[in-house]
């Protein structure tokens, strides 16, 4: 085998490893989809990932696809933030040419970075709409066990979060994934209260008022800044997501009227129910 068809094997290898140790399941359509190969190509890697994992997959009827077994461990080394990207995008970075990056400069605060191996059972539980148990960092109670029933995630600018059912409260609440110690996946679906539709705050859409921050002389270059067409904009978005977006956008929240426009540019004037 010539070392281009070596090397896309090995990232189809590495693709089909990420779906199953993140996801939970893969199957040849997923394959096929991602890299545009024929069902022949697929079967053949397939066949060349078991004997790599010394047979790593099961095939799932119930799924129509393959499972890890329980004692599987992936082959490749996956970064956290590839897995997030997958599951919240459905999609991967592809690097075209790298010397384009010498172009620009980028400075990222330093951040806890998430640990794969610690949060993939959160992820493969969203992937499969199943449970897990964490250990959990809380600024209010400290250090605690809690059961999730977790249905989605939530990329914010620095950090990320799920949403969950938590059983320890029993109601739904936001978790952030970098305050996860430990997580352990539980093979057991939700109750019908647990469940992303019983989710009263993912499901209500709210209308936001959003104004400047301030009536001085900055106050038409932040309008220009942020496109700002008249004094306010309104935007709709789901009230769980609130919190965060405030935050993304450094908006004063509607409860804090005199943070420093420096800071907060923009201000939260109204906050409705749709």
């Amino acid at each position: 085998m010539s070392n281009l068809k070596t090397q896309r094997q090995e990232e189809r290898l590495k693709y089909i490893d990420l779906c199953a140790y993140v996801m939970g399941f893969v199957n040849r359509k997923i394959l096929m989809n991602r890299f545009d190969v024929k069902e022949a190509w697929a079967t053949n890697d397939f066949k060349t990932y078991q004997v790599r994992s010394n047979e790593g997959l099961i095939y799932d009827h119930g799924l129509k696809a393959y499972k890890p077994i329980d004692s599987f461990i992936p082959i490749f080394k996956h970064e956290s933030s590839t897995a997030i990207q997958l599951l919240s995008n459905g999609s991967q970075t592809i690097v075209c040419e790298p010397s384009f990056a010498s172009k620009s400069y980028s400075c990222i605060i330093p951040t806890v970075v998430l640990k794969l191996n610690t949060i993939y059972p959160i992820l493969r539980a969203i992937s499969l709409n199943k449970q897990v148990e964490i250990e959990y960092f809380s600024r209010s109670t400290g250090k605690t066990k809690r059961k999730l029933s977790p249905h989605s995630l939530i990329k914010t600018g620095c950090f990320v979060y799920v949403r969950a059912f938590d059983h320890k409260e029993d109601e739904h609440r936001t978790f952030k994934l970098s305050r996860v110690f430990t997580a352990q996946f539980v093979n057991q679906k939700p109750e019908a209260h647990e469940t992303i539709e019983m989710d009263n705050d993912w499901n209500t859409q709210v209308k936001l008022t959003i104004g400047i921050n301030s009536n001085g002389i900055e106050k038409e270059t932040i309008k220009f800044d942020y496109g700002f067409e008249s004094d306010s904009i309104e935007i709709e978005l789901k009230k769980a997501i609130v919190p965060f977006f405030l935050m993304d956008w450094n908006i004063a929240p509607i409860n804090y009227p005199k943070l420093p426009v420096t800071l907060f540019p923009l201000k939260e004037i109204n906050n409705q129910d749709v």
